[in-house]
């Protein structure tokens, strides 16, 4: 039997993050959260597809978060992701994490934020980790973020940065305040970035629920015009989370149903009769969508023909 792989899930090296340096400290992951379901995942996939097994005996070694993993034995892309491990050719892991608590620091010369808290949320294989630090990065509502700015930092935090060891003249420059701001405007700034970021989540949370209720009353009204399948609501519904305005406009879009006796025909002098549809008969007529080219008597001659009655006598449901 091969002897069980260890995998290093986050380390405290320094990484870039978008616009930001980034150190998280190993002794303040929180993991509590993902101890309660420590499933490994493919490129920090969090769909049941991504699933590809569980991280063993996860523990805190010199500075790093480490684990071992469990393969899913009856899921070929597990087993997969499994034979290139043994073979030594898939050997990054990375967790995610949401930053809880931070501070600014000055390390040999470069500006640093460093996570004092952090909650982690899932940890994943990777074919190349995202960051030295082997580190991915979620914000509050657990959406996986690739360009991060300071004031991102700020705002997914409850707490603004301490400012520890460092010039004030950079946190203000980082801030896009001057360089000669003050401590006190430095520190206004700092809780202003984080007020802004919950009036946005309040405006995009009132905007969704806005959508939503516009939204339900459209596939409402479209299936009481016999426009959609009431079976359809639900999907409506999830298209409108994902994309608002395409389900919007599909919705709009979609044709009133069309009645037998409410189609157009026409005069002999207005039909251009399509070539070659002579021998045609009404069914022939209908499924080809060329109905509107014949005159009132060839529409009336070809329905008699095949059903027997002309149209204005039919009492089936499809003529009404």
């Amino acid at each position: 039997m091969a002897k069980k792989k260890t995998f290093i899930l986050s380390t405290e090296k320094p990484m870039k993050v978008g616009e930001v340096y980034v150190i998280v400290k190993t002794d303040g992951i929180d993991l509590s959260y993902f101890s309660e379901n420590p499933v490994m995942l493919a490129d920090h996939d969090w769909s049941t597809q991504g699933i590809i097994g569980a991280w063993m005996n996860l523990r805190k070694e010199d500075g790093k978060l480490v684990a071992e993993p469990r393969f899913a034995t009856k899921k070929p892309y597990a087993i997969e992701l499994k034979d290139l491990v043994e073979e030594e050719l898939l050997n990054v892991a990375s967790i995610g994490v949401e930053p809880l608590e931070c501070h600014v620091e000055e390390i040999n010369g470069q500006n640093y934020l460093i996570c004092d808290k952090s909650l982690a949320l899932e940890a994943s294989l990777c074919g190349v980790p995202k960051n030295r630090g082997c580190i991915a990065f979620y914000d509050k509502d657990r959406q996986l973020l690739e360009n991060w700015t300071f004031s991102d930092f700020i705002q997914n935090n409850d707490k603004p940065p301490k400012t520890n060891n460092m010039d004030l003249k950079k946190v203000a420059q980082m801030l896009g305040l001057s360089e000669n701001a003050t401590e006190m405007e430095v520190t206004l700034k700092l809780s202003e970035n984080a007020q802004a970021g919950t009036q946005l989540q309040a405006l995009l949370l009132s905007q969704k629920n806005a959508q939503k209720t516009e939204i339900t009353a459209l596939v409402d009204k479209v299936i009481a015009e016999n426009r959609l399948d009431a079976t359809l609501k639900g999907q409506y519904l999830t298209l409108a989370e994902a994309d608002f305005n395409l389900a919007k406009a599909t919705l709009e879009s979609l044709p009133s149903p069309t009645k037998l006796s409410d189609m157009t025909r026409q005069t002999p002098s207005q039909v251009v009769q399509p070539a070659g549809t002579e021998a045609w008969t009404f069914s022939d007529h209908f499924k080809k969508g060329t109905l509107n080219s014949l005159s009132k008597d060839q529409y009336n001659d070809l329905y008699k023909k095949e059903f027997g009655v002309l149209p204005e006598q039919d009492v089936s449901p499809s003529a009404k």
